[in-house]
């Protein structure tokens, strides 16, 4: 049910803001785009009993009370602080301002401390990233009880034992299966420019642009690390390498783009010399 409701009355300290931090300037922006008519759409709240907990639209709240405005159209959804927080997990992966690594970490970490028996999937379903994300999270958490169990979750809904690391390290299995894993990496052929040109051809980039190949080499890195532990664990399962190999292709594929960029600023360069 979409209606207006009084922005005092709007609870936004309930643990539900996912974001590691927020913009001032991407507020005042909406704030200027709201006072010259631009239509935004409603922030999602649930309401428990007496309470409307804020789960999506901080940043839109933020801005109306910058204009002054007394009310807001809300999105008021049936739910507890529990079903706030689920959907605010994953809210702002297919709208609104783009979330960064921060945010998804951050978020994740939240759910791992709520649910910490739930799934590697099925957080990463929740929180819209990757199961290898999801994984590497919970490795950097380990010395936080709140996040472990002897238990996991499924998508099933069923309970399933977790398979111990310490016993996993001592398992012939697993050092057989890590040894033969093994893989030499060959030494990388010497530059084929100079750091100042390959700064001066950075510098032609497009700061978006820079950003996504960052973005998607920090995820295959991540996935990476996860599958290397996992590896020496015995825990790797196939889907965390269809995860990685998904990630990769994404980044092979903006590294090809960046390449033939290159390219073209040579062909015109050497236009130019002629």
């Amino acid at each position: 049910m979409t209606k207006k409701l009084k922005v005092s009355e709007i609870v936004t300290n309930a643990g539900t803001q996912i974001r590691v931090g927020m913009d001032g300037q991407i507020v005042t922006e909406y704030a200027e785009a709201m006072q010259g008519g631009a239509e935004f759409p409603p922030i999602v709240v649930f309401r428990d009993g007496s309470q409307n907990i804020l789960a999506d639209g901080f940043y839109r709240l933020a801005a109306t009370r910058v204009q002054g405005a007394g009310e807001i159209i809300a999105e008021v959804r049936r739910g507890t602080r529990s079903d706030a927080l689920k959907y605010a997990l994953g809210a702002n992966a297919a709208h609104g301002l783009r979330r960064t690594n921060a945010d998804k970490r951050r978020s994740v970490e939240i759910a791992l401390a709520e649910w910490p028996k739930l799934s590697d999937r099925k957080i990463a379903e929740m929180c819209a990233v990757s199961n290898n994300f999801v994984s590497e999270c919970r490795h950097q958490v380990s010395l936080d009880d709140t996040c472990q169990s002897s238990e996991r979750i499924g998508k099933d809904g069923k309970q399933y034992p977790v398979k111990s690391s310490v016993d996993s390290e001592n398992s012939d299995q697993g050092q057989e299966l890590a040894s033969k894993q093994a893989i030499s990496v060959p030494t990388p052929p010497p530059p084929v420019r100079s750091p100042g040109e390959i700064k001066e051809l950075l510098a032609q980039l497009p700061s978006e642009f820079k950003a996504e190949i960052e973005y998607h080499l920090e995820l295959v890195r991540a996935d990476a690390e996860v599958v290397l532990w996992k590896l020496k664990d015995n825990l790797l399962e196939p889907g965390d390498l269809d995860d990685c190999v998904t990630e990769l292709r994404f980044a092979t594929k903006k590294i090809e783009t960046l390449k033939s960029f290159l390219e073209t600023t040579d062909l015109k360069q050497a236009e130019t010399k002629n």
